[in-house]
């Protein structure tokens, strides 16, 4: 009997659902290497696990409907396509918005690194790597990075991202939080580094500020 009603949902799901459909499904257990979905009319289906990373049990997820079964009789789902869109969505609102992302350095190269962001690829040159020209970066290191530049006019996108603008932005900040804590007539510490025609450079705890 279960197998006889196993055919009859197959039967509604090809009927009800076209090869390349998009379709939501909530997933109902995720388990080895696939997940199954609830993708309604009382139909399982079955998605490869890495294809829905970030996802748990219970939540709901669009996947395209393959017409193709698994060895156990599942329809097969995909997020190739869906996935690729979701993420140079969320690239695209990332470079308007200038968000702070976060990363992996996955190579170093001579001229620069190649950068993992949700699986997609970003070069960051050695000029935007860091405030310090010695400074090397290492594979598998994270880190933090703004987008500088985004073309997604072809089919994979080609994403330009800086760590020096992170680091540019922490230390202005640091310097305007030692600044508001230094009052007038107050006794510091100081180092002069450079001697300008307008004054000194003095670097107090490692921020410069001209006097």
């Amino acid at each position: 009997m279960e197998e006889f009603e196993k055919l009859i949902q197959q039967y509604e799901a090809e009927s009800f659902y076209q090869k390349g459909e998009k379709i939501k499904g909530k997933i109902i257990k995720i388990q080895d290497d696939k997940a199954y979905i609830d993708i309604g009319q009382k139909i399982e289906a079955v998605i490869p696990v890495n294809q829905i990373e970030g996802y748990k049990e219970g939540d709901e997820i669009i996947a395209i409907f393959t017409g193709k079964k698994d060895k156990d009789g599942y329809f097969i789902l995909s997020r190739k396509g869906i996935d690729i869109q979701e993420k140079i969505k969320f690239l695209k609102e990332a470079f308007e918005k200038k968000y702070k992302l976060r990363g992996e350095i996955e190579k170093v190269l001579e001229k620069g690194y190649i950068v993992d962001i949700k699986g997609l690829k970003a070069f960051m040159p050695k000029s935007e790597s860091s405030l310090n020209k010695e400074e090397q970066l290492f594979e598998n290191m994270p880190v933090e990075f703004y987008i500088i530049n985004l073309n997604t006019s072809k089919k994979y996108p080609k994403i330009i991202v800086s760590r020096k603008k992170v680091l540019e932005e922490e230390r202005k900040a640091e310097k305007e939080k030692l600044l508001s804590l230094i009052k007038e007539g107050q006794i510091i510490k100081g180092k002069v580094v450079k001697i300008t025609d307008k004054g000194a450079v003095i670097n107090i705890d490692n921020t410069l500020s001209e006097k």
